[in-house]
């Protein structure tokens, strides 16, 4: 993923800005959401990947009933590196207080109102891409607390916009899947208790994971894919790859994670967007069990169809698999970078970000639902839009 985030000092002028503008709409709209919210929420308390979903289910085409919250916390994870957290979540609460990312940045999202935990919640995890931070993608993280999902993004220290280094690329290889695993185990306990989320919460109903690019090879790690060291090596040899290098060089000084896996068994479903990496991981992919949403962009440069998202996708041993390919765009559609800065796919002939986001929103959620056992998900997966391509 492109340093795009060079410009987050352009958007903390125009933060105030959105601040009065994004308030005045919610202050007129306060009404309606907690009617939304109160008729369409009372749904059970399982909302888990064994088929037995809430009472009701909000289309997936649609922001769901709930107005978004969000918290910014940190923990210091297995590994001993202190990581600052992101959790999103349905809240009903009257209030326009906008969240301000790192004090940079405001989208829809509620600084810090009482969770709606009136119900057990599914949760999400996601996973920024190199050189991006955890609320890279609001697009879609506050889109899915609007659903009823709690979301959780990890900063991936030594990875982000704000502390990148590139001695720690290797280390980042098998990092960057622990750091989701610990941002769950966290949100599950201290975290959950320190964000007033307990009563939303339950562990054993597990969750699904997401990222981008270089937090789309983490979500396929997590939902998986194992390590084949050997397999590995001989690809890099003989086609080269980004993490080749990191990869071997972090073996070498670290010869268990040879035969390490990184995978959670917590995970009942995994979307990798536009991931990196199968030159680490399409050799052991074939261990995937869970269900996956591969997604991809018809003219990204960075992590192509043909060479990384196609193989990922056709090397995992998935049972329920699915790849869709977003026509006309580029690998920084999956982020907010072109409503923060200019970037050539920001314009025409590149799909734009408003005709981009929906689609990604609508598939994303319905796969979601499909794989909890919502019987509608049919009619929103896959999107019959001209603007896909899709297998499985």
């Amino acid at each position: 993923m492109r340093s795009l985030w060079l410009i987050l000092c352009l958007t903390a002028c125009a933060a105030s800005d959105k601040q009065e503008d994004t308030a005045a709409e919610l202050g007129d709209s306060d009404a309606d959401s907690d009617a939304g919210a109160d008729s369409d929420s009372d749904t059970d308390s399982d909302d888990t990947g064994d088929g037995e979903g809430p009472d009701i289910w909000y289309p997936a085409d649609q922001a769901g009933p709930f107005k978004v919250g969000t918290t910014e916390l940190s923990f210091v994870g297995q590994t001993g590196v202190e990581m600052r957290v992101q959790v999103w979540y349905p809240t009903t609460e009257n209030t326009t207080m906008l969240h301000q990312y790192d004090g940079l940045y405001m989208d829809t999202a509620l600084d810090v109102p009482v969770p709606d935990c009136s119900a057990v919640r599914p949760v999400m995890a996601f996973s920024h891409g190199n050189q991006g931070m955890r609320w890279q993608s609001t697009f879609l993280t506050e889109w899915m607390a609007t659903h009823g999902f709690v979301v959780i993004a990890p900063d991936h220290t030594g990875n982000t916009t704000f502390d990148y280094t590139v001695e720690r690329l290797p280390e980042m290889v098998f990092r960057r899947p622990l750091d989701i695993k610990d941002a769950v185990d966290w949100l599950f306990g201290v975290g959950g208790q320190e964000a007033g989320l307990v009563d939303c919460l339950d562990e054993t109903n597990g969750y699904a994971v997401t990222g981008h690019s270089f937090g789309g090879y983490t979500a396929t790690a997590v939902g998986g894919a194992d390590f084949d060291y050997e397999a590995s090596v001989a690809f890099c040899e003989a086609a080269g790859g980004w993490l080749c290098d990191e990869f071997q060089a972090w073996v070498e000084e670290h010869p268990e994670a040879e035969t390490m896996s990184l995978k959670d068994e917590r995970v009942w479903a995994s979307i990798p967007l536009a991931p990196a990496g199968f030159e680490v991981l399409g050799a052991g992919a074939a261990s995937a069990e869970v269900p996956f949403l591969v997604l991809g962009a018809e003219w990204d440069n960075a992590t192509p169809m043909a060479t990384q998202v196609r193989p990922i996708y056709e090397a995992l041993g998935s049972e329920v698999k699915h790849m869709g390919m977003l026509k006309e765009s580029g690998h920084m559609i999956f982020s907010m970078a072109c409503q923060l800065t200019d970037f050539p796919e920001c314009f025409e002939p590149y799909l734009s970000y408003e005709q981009g986001h929906p689609e990604l929103q609508t598939v994303i959620t319905a796969f979601l639902q499909m794989v909890q056992g919502n019987p509608d998900a049919a009619d929103y997966f896959p999107t019959d839009s001209d603007l896909w391509e899709w297998e499985g």
